[in-house]
């Protein structure tokens, strides 16, 4: 559905109430980096060359090439539901989850304002935080990294701040960022010491004609001092309804960013091209393949509103929902994908994008250079925190709605090697 803003703070759509939410509905629709696929002939072959001037490494891929990549598979190894570590006996509203190198976990469970670290069968560990403003308090708790020491870090969106935190979560440290921010999320921490956050403010739209509405992207050291702003980018476009709302089109991209010893990913969801740049914004590589049609069709839409009315228990709730759901803009093309994540080491998996229910979720894995290496499948639909070398971490909706963290093992198949 379509993500309506009053000015002056987030509200429902109309009707919104309901209609299950989706995170596929904001977005942008317009391309970044004109980058036009690369033709697709049934050749295997992933290409490599170099751009004349710029010296940027560029890996073209068909999607045939796509096709015979190796194929790995995600494994739950452990899977949590409920726990005696929070304020209510249970996660809720979990935005964050990092296996650490001696099998712990650490929990960001927003809903109680609480950073949780949990020993490898779940059971807590330690805990900190509450509901506040207050050192060692959090409102919108968002994004967790490692930085030197094995202490941790932690974004805070509404307070516009980090805390670094002891491994052991006894020590905490809130750090206040310079400059005057607007919505602050974590990005990650790069070569063990310094931030990198992007700072988002809504710009609100003069008429129904989509209008970007930017990002940046901003390194600072741990002590909150602003080292450099590394990039502005076109994050998602926004038309006006009316003189009090505006709204972002659903199957529209958002443009994603990842972090890691390479550098700063850039994946704006324009185009099927992900950039890898370095730590002054300049781009050093690029990636781009071959992917389905984006057009958004009568029928996508048709297929999108039935399915969010799927659940009404009779033909009248069916209709009314429907009804609502008449008002929604589309875009007129869909995100080619959905998001980037990270890999420890090097190297990001760009999650696939699905505008409809599917039973699985893939994405495809680029090693530290940006060459495809492989495609990486699970069933249902996680969400995808962390990467490691042998494990992944997501959070994860039952069917009644509770969050599970989830550590999943990496299977890869005997002719397939980890990227180095």
């Amino acid at each position: 559905m379509s993500h309506v803003t009053r000015l002056g703070g987030p509200v429902r759509a109309p009707g919104v109430a309901w209609v299950r939410a989706a995170c596929l509905s904001i977005g942008l629709t317009t391309c970044l980096a004109t980058c036009a696929a690369p033709p697709d002939r049934g050749d295997t072959r992933i290409s490599q060359s170099t751009e004349a001037g710029s010296g940027v490494s560029v890996f073209s891929a068909p999607r045939s090439a796509l096709e015979s990549l190796p194929v790995w598979e995600l494994r739950a190894a452990s899977d949590w539901a409920e726990t005696d570590a929070t304020q209510d006996g249970g996660f809720y509203r979990v935005t964050g989850a990092r296996r650490l190198g001696d099998g712990r976990v650490v929990v960001l469970n927003a809903g109680s304002g609480e950073v949780l670290l949990l020993d490898r069968s779940g059971g807590l560990v330690a805990k900190t935080g509450r509901i506040g403003d207050g050192p060692g308090e959090f409102r919108t708790l968002s994004g967790v990294a490692v930085i030197r020491g094995d202490s941790l870090v932690v974004g805070d969106r509404s307070l516009r701040r980090v805390t670094v935190l002891s491994g052991d979560l006894s020590s905490v440290r809130a750090v206040r960022l310079e400059g005057d921010l607007g919505t602050l999320d974590l990005i990650g921490v790069v070569d063990g010491e310094f931030l990198l956050v992007q700072d988002s403010k809504v710009r609100a739209p003069t008429g129904p004609t989509p209008e970007d509405n930017p990002t940046t992207v901003l390194m600072y050291d741990l002590n909150g001092r602003r080292v450099r702003e590394v990039g502005t980018y076109p994050l998602r476009q926004w038309v006006r309804l009316d003189e009090q709302s505006i709204v972002t089109p659903t199957f529209s991209p958002i443009t994603t960013f990842a972090a890691n010893t390479d550098g700063l990913w850039v994946g704006t969801g324009r185009s099927y091209s992900v950039d890898l740049r370095d730590l002054h914004g300049k781009v050093v590589a690029r990636t781009e393949w071959s992917g389905p049609d984006r057009t958004v069709t009568r029928s996508l839409e048709t297929q999108w509103k039935d399915e969010q009315s799927h659940w009404a228990e009779s033909a009248d709730e069916r209709r009314l929902v429907q009804d609502q759901l008449e008002s929604t803009v589309f875009a007129h093309e869909r995100a080619a994908y959905l998001r980037l994540i990270p890999v420890e080491g090097g190297g990001v998996w760009v999650e696939d994008y699905h505008p409809l229910e599917t039973d699985s979720t893939t994405w495809l894995a680029l090693d530290r250079e940006g060459r495809p290496v492989a495609r990486v499948r699970v069933g249902g639909s996680p969400h995808l925190t962390q990467v490691g070398g042998t494990h992944a971490t997501g959070v994860v909706a039952d069917e009644v709605g509770v969050p599970h963290v989830v550590v999943y093992g990496i299977d890869r198949p005997a002719n397939s090697q980890e990227p180095a």
